[in-house]
């Protein structure tokens, strides 16, 4: 049996990713648990009212006005069986992380994380990845070129690769368990200082890069895996940015940017 956590960060909550998570095909031999580390109320008018506000007033994709198609509440995250809790609003991306392990000891032999404005584009995402059926993946090699790989050798997994950067994007990750066992050598907040304590309300994605400092997470993290020689256990489904078969990433809970 092999033991999976899909973790979500919930801030933005789509409904239609939400039912993306809830269809995600398994196998027999999979022990799935669904759970969302929320920063804020998901019962709140505001969590649906800034998005209907925000895609009246400005050019969206069609995807987008999927996502927020009608509304999200506790009552259908427990319909789909999956668990909802409260933490401190805080610091983003792999915060989340450290927040659910903060309370729970158990440690998955995969954990898949997501933010909650990703746009699920293949519901055999998880049973390809943890059953090694994906195409091909993707690292740097020592030449830091983006080349082809076929095989089930990776410790963390990322959506996309982006001009040769080998730190990841925040929106999605999968950590196999032998990594997560060292999570309190690589989930360090102590130099990220963008704190959002108490707010319930997102910046608007006209506002530029005022999330931008929480991008510093996942550079602890990329400094930890070079800093140990792990740089080639980093793999990723796409070379192309935010795009891969199984996942779209959106930015600020939209996925207008998408090129």
């Amino acid at each position: 049996m092999k033991n999976i956590l899909i973790l979500i960060g919930g801030w933005h909550f789509p409904y239609e990713f939400y039912n993306q998570i809830a269809n995600l095909t398994s196998d027999e031999n999979f022990n799935v648990k669904k759970f969302v580390v929320s920063h804020r109320n998901v019962d709140d008018e505001i969590v649906f009212k800034e998005k209907q506000d925000f895609i009246k007033t400005n050019w969206v994709l069609d995807l987008d006005k999927i996502l927020y198609s009608q509304k999200l509440t506790k009552k259908q995250l427990s319909a789909w069986n999956i668990e909802y809790k409260e933490y401190p609003n805080v610091i983003g991306d792999y915060f989340f992380i450290d927040q659910y392990f903060s309370d729970h000891d158990d440690i998955p032999d995969y954990l898949f994380f997501f933010h909650d404005d990703n746009f699920i584009t293949n519901l055999n995402l998880v049973k390809d990845i943890v059953n090694n059926t994906v195409d091909t993946y993707y690292y740097l090699d020592s030449n830091n070129n983006v080349s082809n790989i076929r095989d089930d050798e990776w410790l963390h997994l990322g959506n996309c690769f982006y001009e040769k950067r080998f730190t990841p994007r925040g929106s999605f990750a999968v950590f196999k368990k032998e990594l997560l066992k060292e999570r309190n050598k690589f989930l360090k907040f102590d130099n990220v200082v963008l704190h959002r304590t108490n707010e319930t309300t997102s910046p608007s994605p006209n506002e530029g890069h005022v999330l931008s400092n929480w991008d510093t997470v996942c550079r602890n993290f990329a400094d930890y895996m070079i800093q140990n020689n792990l740089q080639n256990k980093s793999y990723r489904l796409s070379d192309v940015r935010r795009k891969s078969k199984y996942l779209l990433e959106a930015r600020r809970g939209f996925l207008r940017e998408l090129n």
